[in-house]
């Protein structure tokens, strides 16, 4: 168990299961990582760098609140991480790595943006829930979605939007 953000810089976490810091307060997370038994990371108000993900063979569920200090957190490597099945992003607007995430079963996102989302999206084989509720799209997303959703529909067991 890790009571505090310094527990991620002297203790080994190599037998952690879960990782959670949602507290308020703005906080770097190492640059990298090495828990390879872990399974859910929970994080807000983290400066999350991609590669902090290479050593998480085993996630599978991955909440991130980003846009700490108006600073953009890339996910590219996210696309090592081959067993996630779960993915919920706040204040992203970078969602070019979507696609690569061939496992991910359930998506939510809540943001503002969303260019090229569709395309991502349409990559997702797998994809069972999807969660775009509480999310600002740019002009001509709604009629791209709604496009998208009737290719995939039979594929979807839930879809929010709003």
């Amino acid at each position: 168990m890790i009571k505090s953000r310094f527990g991620l810089l002297n203790d080994s976490l190599e037998p952690c299961k879960a990782i959670s810091l949602l507290d308020n307060e703005s906080k770097k997370f190492p640059e990298k990582l090495v828990c390879p038994k872990l399974e859910f990371m929970l994080l807000n108000n983290c400066v999350v760098q991609g590669l902090c993900f290479q050593g998480m063979q085993e996630l599978k569920v991955l909440s991130l609140r980003g846009e700490v200090s108006g600073r953009p957190i890339s996910l590219y490597h996210l696309k090592f991480v081959r067993n996630l099945r779960s993915l919920h992003l706040e204040y992203f607007e970078d969602l070019s790595f979507l696609g690569n995430l061939r496992t991910l079963e359930v998506f939510s996102w809540r943001g503002s943006g969303s260019e090229g989302l569709a395309d991502e999206l349409r990559k997702l084989e797998n994809l069972k829930m999807l969660d775009l509720a509480y999310s600002r799209f740019s002009d001509g997303f709604v009629e791209i979605s709604y496009k998208f959703v009737m290719l995939i529909v039979r594929q979807l067991v839930s879809f929010y939007i709003s």
